[in-house]
């Protein structure tokens, strides 16, 4: 299987964040307010993007959003392999702590990768319960 991340434009991110996240919705709900400032990454597989993941630099923290691994492609690694990725290029904008706001049932999937949750960050939006996390990164 060949397999290639790279450096993606904002809106290439958005019809894989739009079937993952809010498959109900225009494309138009997948983009964020602050797009622009963020770094954004794509995994492919065999030329195709199926995964995607944004990084939001601010000092020495940084916060991953929308990880997004279209269903065909999930429990292949391919998750894991963007979230190394985008953590890499964290280190090397010398970013110590790296935190994301998930969905609480992908919590073990984070935990994995050395994340851990922030106490009493667990909140309700809607039906959907999220929560903090957070990994230190090693500076280079």
């Amino acid at each position: 299987m060949n397999i290639e991340i790279d450096t993606l434009n904002a809106n290439e991110t958005w019809p894989i964040r739009q079937v993952v996240f809010a498959p109900d919705q225009p494309v138009s709900q997948s983009v964020l307010e602050d797009d622009t400032s963020g770094q954004h990454f794509g995994l492919r597989v065999e030329g195709r993007l199926v995964a995607v993941a944004s990084l939001f630099v601010a000092g020495t923290e940084a916060r991953l959003r929308k990880l997004a691994v279209l269903g065909d492609y999930r429990n292949l690694g391919l998750g894991t392999r963007l979230v190394e990725h985008v953590s890499t290029q964290a280190q090397t904008a010398d970013v110590a702590r790296l935190w994301c706001r998930i969905r609480v049932p992908s919590l073990p999937f984070y935990q994995r990768l050395g994340f851990v949750e922030i106490a009493d960050s667990r909140h309700r939006k809607g039906t959907l319960t999220y929560c903090h996390i957070e990994r230190q990164l090693a500076r280079p």
